[in-house]
């Protein structure tokens, strides 16, 4: 079910927000989209930003599980299920990532990764905190605000912005703690679900993923209210 987002003025009245009508999109992955099936296991979902970045997995033994109530299932075991990208992104300065998901493991879980370079990757460390690796930094961990825990079905928007500051919001809510010093480098991704090597696999449902090339307060909005109706 699509939700409505943050409506902007037109001739024709209100316009429905979509990731696609930002220009900074490189890549949205939508709830209920087109999928490609394998039987029941996942070798495509495409890229409704206009990027034409659609996530594809040809080798049938690293296929994800299955689509179930328009989400993407990741089983989180030995199979190195994940989905790769048509393009890899390459994000330099601001950026800002939205996601709609139900982590089922939270230790070491990879969201987004680059299967084929070392060192870039975002993943849920632990239950309370968020680790992120870039290119020629060391990995840098945000942890939750006290009484806020990752598992279950939750949304969460990750900005960067011009100063590099790191910034995370769960569920709508702005967390305390920021990542203001050591981020450096391009962050490359390649892939939905694994690290390279093919470790750190993500275990759960992915329903909705949009990446951007920008952040700003408008941006951020129109992702919240987007996600928290889904």
């Amino acid at each position: 079910m699509l939700g409505l987002g943050l409506s902007v003025t037109s001739d024709s009245g209100l316009i429905e927000w979509r990731p696609s009508m930002e220009t900074s999109c490189l890549g949205w992955w939508p709830t209920n989209g087109t999928y490609t099936l394998n039987e029941s296991a996942v070798a495509g979902w495409e890229d409704d930003s206009g990027s034409g970045n659609h996530l594809i997995q040809e080798d049938e033994a690293t296929q994800p599980s299955g689509v179930s109530g328009g989400a993407v299932t990741f089983d989180g075991g030995t199979s190195n299920q994940h989905l790769d990208m048509t393009t890899q992104l390459t994000l330099v300065g601001p950026m800002t990532i939205g996601i709609l998901l139900n982590a089922q493991d939270t230790t070491n879980r990879i969201i987004f990764g680059d299967d084929d370079t070392a060192n870039n990757w975002i993943r849920i460390s632990t239950e309370s905190v968020m680790q992120f690796k870039f290119n020629t930094s060391g990995s840098k961990s945000l942890t939750l605000d006290v009484g806020t825990t990752f598992g279950g079905q939750q949304y969460l928007v990750i900005t960067k912005d011009s100063s590099d500051v790191l910034r995370m919001y769960v569920d709508g809510v702005l967390q305390e703690n920021t990542i203001s010093i050591g981020i450096d480098g391009d962050l490359l991704l390649d892939n939905m679900g694994i690290r390279d090597g093919g470790a750190n696999e993500y275990g759960g449902t992915i329903s909705e993923a949009m990446i951007f090339r920008t952040q700003d307060d408008a941006l951020t909005d129109n992702i919240h209210t987007r996600l928290a109706a889904l």
